[in-house]
């Protein structure tokens, strides 16, 4: 048989772009979302590895001050994790982490106005990157998969 008219598939490996956030059912994530969910990913990994200098170093001769400090470090370290697993489900595009990052940065930046009116200076990035980035996210929420209401 002549080689042209063989029916010759290319292998999987070939044709299919390799992913290591995507799933055989989910979307290839735009160019945006995988910017963006790397950002959240490395800046999570460096406050996880930043408690742990910061948890040694704590030395406070008052152990109620030490209770609370170490309460904050456990938060922000099971906040970054949280953060982690997000960012990496909005890169597989999954309809829930577009909702649960739209809660966590509209909570961000109701944090950001509320410590204006405190009377503290405004914190214009803490208010214009969560903003931006929703507007983008919503922007191209129709690409996102799972249950739509």
């Amino acid at each position: 048989m002549d080689p042209v008219q063989q029916n010759v598939t290319p292998s999987p490996s070939v044709t299919a772009t390799v992913d290591a956030f995507s799933t055989p059912t989910s979307p290839v994530a735009p160019l945006g979302v995988k910017v963006i969910t790397t950002i959240i990913i490395l800046v999570s990994i460096l406050t996880i590895i930043s408690l742990f200098p910061a948890y040694s170093a704590l030395t406070l001769k008052n152990p109620e001050m030490e209770n609370v400090i170490i309460r904050g470090l456990i938060i922000s370290g099971v906040l970054s994790l949280i953060y982690i697993v997000l960012a990496v489900n909005l890169r597989r595009m999954k309809r829930w982490a577009l909702y649960v990052y739209s809660i966590a940065a509209a909570m961000s930046i109701l944090a950001s106005l509320y410590s204006l009116i405190q009377g503290k200076e405004l914190n214009w990035i803490g208010i214009a990157v969560p903003a931006l980035v929703l507007t983008y996210l919503w922007s191209i929420q129709s690409k996102f998969i799972g249950v739509k209401k």
